[in-house]
This record gives structure tokens, C-alpha cells and sequence, in this order.
């Protein structure tokens, strides 16, 4: 009789830890990363002794180092991308510049 596999173990610990606010993306290669696919030992020894809690602490310090990394780029870096951008002669504001001109010819030539 065979035990549970990497795909059963990863749906498992993702259900009994917090994931709120990191993308399922990141998660299932922290996952994938932590768990590899390969034979886990029975069910009986699982239902016995479950998991190591160990992996639960590696699992849950990368899952906080990638809530860490959004709220960075939320809070610090998105803020002062958007300020050099937008600003005049910035790389945004010119591509919206060109884009105008661009819409304009083209309402000229169709009201014509």
C-alpha cells in the first residue's frame, strides 16, 4: 500500500497555511521547491506522525520573505516609478505624448 504523494502533501500543507496576499504562482514553487515529487512513506506512518514540522517553518519563512518583497515594491518602489514616469519628459509621459499625436492625425484624417 502506497503512501501519500508530493502532489497530496503539497494540497495539504497549502490548506493549513496562510496565503493571503502572494500569488498562487509563488506559492506552488515554494511548494514544488520544498516538496519533491517522490514516495513519502505510508499512510499509516502519516496519520500516525504527519508532517515534520520543520517544513512548515522553512515553507512559512519563504512564504514571509515574498510577502516582504510586495509589500517593498508596493509601498517603496511602485510609488517612485510612477513619479519618474509620469513626470514631464519621462518615459511614460512621452509614450502617452506619442500615442495622443498618433490619435489625433487619425480623428483629423476620418472627420475629413
Amino acid at each position: 500500500m502506497k503512501g501519500p504523494n508530493a502532489e497530496y502533501l503539497r494540497k495539504y500543507i497549502q490548506s493549513h497555511i496562510c496565503i493571503q496576499g502572494i500569488p498562487k504562482y509563488f506559492v506552488n514553487n515554494i511548494l514544488i521547491e520544498h516538496i519533491p515529487n517522490r514516495d513519502y512513506g505510508s499512510w499509516q506512518g502519516f496519520n500516525i506522525f504527519g508532517l515534520d514540522y520543520r517544513i512548515y517553518i522553512i515553507i512559512r519563512r519563504d512564504l514571509k520573505k515574498y510577502r516582504k518583497t510586495i509589500r517593498c515594491l508596493k509601498e517603496k518602489f511602485i510609488p517612485i516609478w510612477l513619479e519618474k514616469a509620469y513626470k514631464i519628459d519621462g518615459c511614460m509621459y512621452n509614450k502617452i505624448k506619442e500615442r495622443w499625436y498618433q490619435v489625433k492625425k487619425m480623428y483629423k484624417i476620418i472627420i475629413k
